[in-house]
């Protein structure tokens, strides 16, 4: 009961009174503090948002082949031609949309959950509001009296690319705890806000972190309440560093990050079969974008600090894009009905050879085997060769390279 009643005075006192004063501390977002601070640094930030969006809009589009649809067209037959575009690839289109949007929703809700964000420290206790937007965020409302409270204490992280730039403060309470990511908060009307602003202090040295975490508001407010920590001797040690292998959520990603470039590397070694048309990157990069987007959010959904949580989503993404290569072969086999069947086709220069006898076969370039220009030499323009394709459950055609490769090592041998 009087846990509660401390609880509703911190909620009462905080909406009569949402500013810095003697009583309380507010803080929020660097981010959102950066912006109110330098109205047109927020501007310059935003348009060039929306330059990368666009460029890559276009990017998207160039590769689509959209604007092949402006060439020899009339205004009114655009559109029709672009359905009918989209209705060839749909799914590289709904995609590469899909990804458009997630980016968007992405910057739109780090914007408003930076603006909503607040850390509120005063005589009763630490509150913690995450706002509305916290969907995705791993950082929920909390609130804590000091009598709830048995323990606080600070404690340097080491990420990745710098050794001490996460300053945390830990709460303690007992039966759970509650880590509060010093160097991410800021108060609007601190003279001092860029000595401790992340954005502009990415020093890695320990001591110029230690000046930081003087200078920072959460720290002397908590000296003025009398409940300041002391600060960390590291003398000649490290700061500690993240283990991914800590949490359920994020060893799994890095797991399937393993067994994904596994996968890369041992089926493309074993596998015999290769496109004919070239392989569907736009496809690759789509589906592994997503697939980072989602690993980002659980990884932070899971307290993975923001420098792991990216590194380890961008790898995740570039492993992704190289394993779907033989992948997409793969499963087009596996969902073939067919098998292999042979097919004659005609040379018709040095390596490119057509399928007269049936429109429906697309060309083969064998530029790969160009290295082996000997053994395809012996062949005349106007000759007939033999090649194994199937068409998979994915719809393409691919083809066998091991009977070729047999017959150039045989070719090689003699």
């Amino acid at each position: 009961m009087g846990s509660w009643l401390i609880r509703m005075t911190i909620k009462i006192e905080n909406k009569l009174n949402n500013r810095n004063s003697d009583d309380q501390l507010v803080l929020y977002r660097h981010q959102y503090v950066s912006e109110q601070r330098n109205k047109k640094r927020d501007l310059i930030v935003i348009w060039s948002v929306a330059l990368v969006a666009g460029v890559l809009v276009l990017l998207l589009l160039y590769f689509q082949g959209v604007f092949e649809l402006f060439q020899e067209l009339e205004p009114r037959e655009v559109w029709q031609k672009l359905k009918e575009k989209i209705a060839e690839k749909p799914i590289g289109f709904s995609l590469n949309a899909l990804v458009l949007v997630l980016g968007l929703l992405q910057i739109v809700f780090m914007k408003f959950y930076h603006k909503e964000a607040k850390l509120i420290i005063s005589r009763l206790g630490i509150e913690h509001h995450s706002g509305k937007y916290s969907l995705f965020s791993s950082e929920k409302s909390w609130r804590a009296s000091w009598g709830e409270i048995k323990s606080l204490k600070f404690q340097f992280k080491q990420s990745i690319w710098s050794p001490f730039q996460s300053a945390d403060l830990i709460v303690d309470l007992g039966v759970r705890q509650h880590t509060i990511e010093t160097f991410k908060w800021g108060d609007i009307n601190d003279p001092n806000f860029d000595l401790y602003n992340p954005q502009n202090t990415m020093s890695s040295d320990k001591d110029k972190t230690i000046s930081k975490l003087q200078f920072h508001p959460l720290y002397l407010y908590l000296q003025k309440l009398d409940k300041a920590p002391a600060i960390p001797d590291l003398g000649s040690k490290q700061a500690a560093r993240f283990n991914l292998f800590s949490g359920a959520s994020s060893m799994s990603v890095v797991v399937v990050l393993f067994v994904i470039i596994l996968y890369a590397i041992v089926d493309s070694i074993i596998l015999n079969e290769s496109y004919i048309e070239g392989a569907l990157w736009e496809w690759h990069v789509a589906f592994g974008i997503v697939a980072g987007l989602l690993s980002f959010f659980l990884l932070k959904l899971s307290h993975v600090p923001v420098t792991e949580s990216v590194t380890v989503s961008v790898l995740l993404v570039v492993a992704i894009v190289f394993a779907l290569y033989p992948g997409v072969l793969r499963i087009n086999q596996l969902t073939d009905s067919q098998g292999l069947v042979r097919y004659e086709y005609v040379k018709r220069s040095s390596f490119l050879y057509e399928a007269p006898k049936n429109a429906d076969l697309p060309p083969l370039q064998l530029s790969e085997f160009a290295d082996f220009h000997e053994y395809w030499q012996q062949f005349a323009v106007g000759s007939t060769y033999q090649f194994e394709l199937r068409r998979g459950g994915l719809g393409f055609y691919q083809y066998n390279q091991q009977p070729i490769r047999k017959a150039m090592k045989a070719y090689y041998r003699q």
